[in-house]
Order: structure tokens, then C-alpha cells, then sequence
């Protein structure tokens, strides 16, 4: 595609931001294109040279745009079959008003129907997973559609078993995910379904700095009985929210430390998949860290990592990098900042889950700075993802 000298530096922009959101944060250093560099190649198997991507970003002057190739490079890396997808999929001005808004209903009817009318296999089909997922990358870059979609799809069991309590987004929990939990609830009166979404609505509230959200959701979810025993995810969502109510008030947490540890050897015993042992500690581990009780969390860290063997399906191969990081942040609180040094070499920040990369991005920087490598421009990248997710409660982290 031929640019025209008024089209360059707008196309230019939206694919420095598409690359930017699939990153995870924005390109400040050199140090960010060789990582950025690595993770084309492991994503689409083709090398740009770190020194063209500090070009492209404007790190280093360049007379010369970017060619072809490079603009087809990156935009399969964010997802497109190439860089005339990525404008038409994003570019308004390709169509009049009137035929703007038939598009965009258009494509809205047609995802709804997909979780409508698409029969899957349960509880975890890989193939419809992966559907929900892109639908979930163009959803971002079209947030006009996403409460209509979110309110249409809470009504459909795909929609609230993939979208609402498989694909977790975490990134998202204090903006249009957690918005839309309201549906979820709204539609699904399961006991179960209600501790789901309670106690993540607790979670938002609690890393958001709002007690008073905190308590609200947690009156809510101590309402609902459940019948049979809840599986592994759910119960240490019900203990973490137990640990954030009881944090949010000053109370202790011991006697709640102790329930989760008797329930998650219980757990052990009970079941030979890895995976279900590890998302208890996943789930349980980052709430005690931030609520200051670095002890309790290295218990559960230490058994996920262990146990660890696979990755999970549906969350990719995250969890390994995001237990690491949380490791070396527990060692460091402890004062152990010679191991916590060592771990932090080693994480592969390009493995982040998809729906915890800024949640992630942002623990990683933290413990940067708290180890003293962190850039002025890194310390920028920091403040602007706790103000875009909303977490200010990360800021407490590292005190």
C-alpha cells in the first residue's frame, strides 16, 4: 500500500500503538526494542533489528520511513494478516458516517451470534478459547461495541463460561471488564457465579484503594451458600477475599492463613492435576504479598512452582513468569535482595499472560526500582500503567 505524505504520520502513530498494547507498555529505550526485537521472533518467526525499531520509534533520528516489509512484520506481530488489515480494521475514515455505524452493528451481531449459536466442548474447548481471545483483541480496539457486546454475551453460557470466567482480565478489572461483571451477575443467579464475581469485584476495589467497595462486595459474597464444595479457583477466591476484607480492616489474618494452607494440602491430596493445585496458589499468593504477608505467600509460591509441569490452555505460559516475579518481590519485602536480583535477570517479561501484561508489566517495573535499576523512562511507563489500570495500590507495594 502506497501512503500518501498526510496519511504517513497518522497510520504511523496508530501502528506505534498497536505494537505498544501488545507489548504490554510503551517503547522508551534502547533496552525496550531489543526486547521487543526478541518477541517478534518468537511470535511470527521473522527478525527486525533492534536498531530499525528505535528508528520507528524515534529514539534515534532517521531521514527514511520504515519500509513494506517492516510495516508487514509488525502488524502480524499485533495480530493482523498485514498492515492494509490493520488500517482497514481501525480506520473510520475508510468508510461515510452512515456506513460506520452499519459496520460496526454488523460486526456486533455477528460476535454475539458466535457465543450465541457456536456449540463448544466443556468445560474447555481450545479452539472456541482462541476465537474469544481475538474477539477480545479487536474489542480493544473498538471500546465503542464492548458494553453492548458484554451485556448481550452475559446471557449466553459461552459467554459467561469463556469470556467472563475463563479469560479473566485482570488488566481490565478496574475499567470495562469489571463493568461488566454487573451483567454477568445480573444474568447467572448460580451460588457459585455470584462468589465468581463478588469476589473479583472485591479484588478491584481492594487494589483500586476503596474500603467501602471492599465491604460491599464481601457483604454480598458471605450471602451465598454453596451446596457442594467449590473447586480450587473458587475456593481460594473466596479465601482472598476474606484476606482483603479482613485487610481493609485492620483485623488478622492469621486464623484465614491457616484455613487456606489446611485447604490447599487437602487439595493436594485430593487431585493429580497440576494445573488445579497451581491456580489456588496463583490466585492466593499476589493478594497475601500485597497485604503484607510475604511468609504465607512464599509458601504458596514455592508449591506452584514445584508443581508447576504445564501450562494452562486458555492462559497461555504466563503463570511461570508472574509466580517468578512474585517470588523475587516476596524475597526482596524479606530482605533478601541478592536472590530477588538473581530471579529478576531471568524473568521473560515477553511471557506475561495476555490479560495480565500491565498488572505484570507493572510488579516487574516495581521491583526494578526497588532493586535501583529502574530508568527515568521506565519510572514514567510505571506511574502511567497504575493510572491506567487503576491500581494505586501497587504503589504500597515496595514501601
Amino acid at each position: 500500500m502506497k501512503l500518501e505524505d498526510h496519511q504517513f504520520d497518522e497510520w504511523h502513530n496508530l501502528l506505534k500503538r498497536e505494537i505498544q498494547e501488545t507489548f504490554g507498555k510503551k517503547i522508551h529505550s534502547s533496552g525496550d526494542c531489543l526486547q521487543l526485537s526478541d518477541e517478534i521472533y518468537n511470535k511470527v518467526s521473522f527478525r527486525i533489528n533492534a536498531n530499525t525499531l528505535r528508528r520507528f520509534f524515534g529514539l534515534v533520528k532517521s531521514d527514511f520511513r520504515p519500509s513494506s516489509t517492516t510495516r508487514e512484520i509488525l502488524s502480524k506481530y499485533c495480530g493482523f494478516n498485514s498492515f492494509h488489515d490493520l488500517i482497514h480494521l481501525n480506520g473510520k475514515s475508510l468508510h461515510t458516517p452512515g456506513e460506520e455505524v452499519f459496520y460496526s452493528d454488523s460486526i456486533l451481531n455477528y460476535l454475539i451470534c458466535l457465543f450465541k449459536n457456536v456449540t463448544t466442548r466443556e468445560p474447555e474447548d481450545k479452539t472456541f478459547a482462541s476465537v474469544v481471545k481475538q474477539v477480545i483483541i479487536f474489542l480493544n480496539r473498538h471500546p465503542d461495541l464492548i458494553d453492548r457486546f458484554q451485556r448481550a454475551i452475559a446471557k449466553t453460557r459461552n459467554g459467561q463460561h469463556y469470556y467472563y470466567e475463563q479469560f479473566i482480565n485482570l488488566d481490565k478489572l478496574n475499567s470495562y471488564y469489571g463493568n461488566g461483571l454487573r451483567y454477568y451477575l445480573e444474568e447467572n443467579a448460580n451460588e457459585e457465579a455470584q462468589v465468581f464475581g463478588h469476589s473479583l469485584l472485591c479484588l478491584r476495589h481492594w487494589l483500586s484503594m476503596d474500603p467501602e467497595g471492599v465491604r460491599k462486595h464481601h457483604d454480598q459474597l458471605i450471602k451465598h451458600q454453596l451446596l457442594k464444595p467449590p473447586d480450587a479457583a473458587l475456593q481460594a477466591r473466596l479465601l482472598a477475599s476474606q484476606v482483603l476484607f479482613a485487610h481493609s480492616n485492620g483485623s488478622s489474618l492469621r486464623k484465614i492463613i491457616t484455613k487456606a494452607q489446611t485447604t490447599y494440602i487437602s487439595i493436594q491430596q485430593k487431585n493429580f492435576n497440576p494445573h488445579v493445585s497451581t491456580s489456588f496458589g496463583y490466585i492466593l499468593s499476589p493478594v497475601l504479598l500485597f497485604a503484607g504477608q510475604e511468609e504465607a505467600a512464599m509458601y504458596f509460591i514455592n508449591y506452584g512452582l514445584i508443581k508447576h509441569r504445564h501450562k494452562n490452555e486458555t492462559t497461555e505460559k504466563g503463570y511461570h513468569e508472574t509466580m517468578l516475579l512474585l517470588k523475587a518481590l516476596v524475597l526482596y519485602k524479606g530482605g533478601n535482595k541478592k536472590e530477588a536480583a538473581e530471579i529478576f535477570k531471568v524473568i521473560r517479561t515477553a511471557d506475561f499472560n495476555f490479560f495480565t501484561k500491565k498488572t505484570d508489566t507493572i510488579m516487574y517495573l516495581l521491583l526494578s526500582r526497588c532493586l535501583n535499576k529502574i530508568k527515568p523512562e521506565e519510572e514514567t511507563q510505571l506511574n502511567e500503567l497504575i493510572t491506567e489500570t487503576g491500581f494505586s495500590r501497587f504503589n504500597e507495594i515496595c514501601k
